[in-house]
């Protein structure tokens, strides 16, 4: 077979096969998986508001009472939490449970009224200083950080973490959020 017949087989008959397979593997994976449309070659992502950006993890720390703390995802899993947003597997939920529930949490409330009533702020003061994050006071500790004092340090009895996504409800024509998954770990320490 000359060069150029060659050439033009694999534009005419090769590239449409190709773009069929990774059409078909992305459905596949998007219905199977649960697969973003937006990632994997998808076509989808013109027809859908379901991409990773839509998709979001909460997490809470359960407390010896059983309240829930919520908390933010310690930013040393951004990886872990991006690929979770494209394809949330429960092995992958489970492997990122396990590592958060390691965490040594600490209650940064502690230190800073420490500070306010060194400075000699008023109690109805200190809410007109704080920033929209006021709630959430509690963090992981950081290999950069001090070691906590005994108050500052958050007894866990458990973890549970929430994947939820953005969904479009064609009926109503309104955009709501689904919680999808959830997992809750006891805390073996």
């Amino acid at each position: 077979m000359p060069k150029q017949n060659l050439q033009i087989y694999i534009l005419k008959y090769i590239t449409p096969v190709l773009l069929i397979a990774v059409a078909l593997t992305h459905i596949y994976y998007a219905k199977s998986a649960d697969l973003t449309p937006w990632k994997g070659g998808g076509f989808g992502m013109f027809c859908t508001v379901d991409s990773k950006q839509a998709r979001y993890f909460r997490l809470y720390l359960i407390d010896e009472k059983g309240d829930k703390i919520p908390v933010q995802i310690p930013s040393k899993f951004k990886n872990e939490v991006s690929k979770l947003k494209a394809i949330p597997t429960q092995s992958g939920l489970e492997k990122l449970t396990n590592q958060i529930s390691e965490l040594t949490w600490i209650d940064t409330s502690y230190k800073e009224d420490k500070l306010y009533d060194i400075a000699g702020i008023e109690p109805n003061a200190k809410n007109s200083i704080k920033n929209n994050d006021e709630d959430i006071t509690v963090r992981s500790l950081s290999k950069f950080d001090p070691p906590p004092l005994p108050q500052e340090i958050v007894a866990v009895k458990g973890i549970e973490i929430e994947f939820w996504r953005y969904k479009f409800d064609k009926e109503n024509n309104t955009i709501s959020a689904r919680k999808e998954y959830s997992l809750n770990k006891a805390r073996t320490n």
